[in-house]
Order: C-alpha cells, then structure tokens, then sequence
C-alpha cells in the first residue's frame, strides 16, 4: 500500500513501535531501529511512576 505525500507522522514501517498507558493511550512513539533496552527507562517509568 503506497500513498502520497508521506507525512512525519505517518508510520514508516511496520516494525515501529508505540509504548501505550495502561489507560491504552499512546504515551511514546519509537523508531523499527529501536531495540527494547533503549525503551527501558520509559516503561520503568510507566510501571512504576512513584520510582
């Protein structure tokens, strides 16, 4: 499925990947390149908010 003219917010890739609250609303977006231990930190975060 092609479509024009892409858009910065459209997703590039099917790999992306969102991290999403426990409310289910997208709280970050993250690049197909982006490996799990660099998300670490955002969903510590979202796991544990008093930390």
């Amino acid at each position: 499925l092609d479509y024009s003219p892409m858009r910065n917010n459209d997703v590039r890739w099917n790999f992306e990947k969102f991290l999403i609250s426990r409310k289910g609303k997208p709280v970050k977006r993250y690049d197909a390149s982006s490996r799990v231990s660099d998300m670490r930190d955002d969903i510590e975060s979202l796991l544990f908010p008093s930390l």
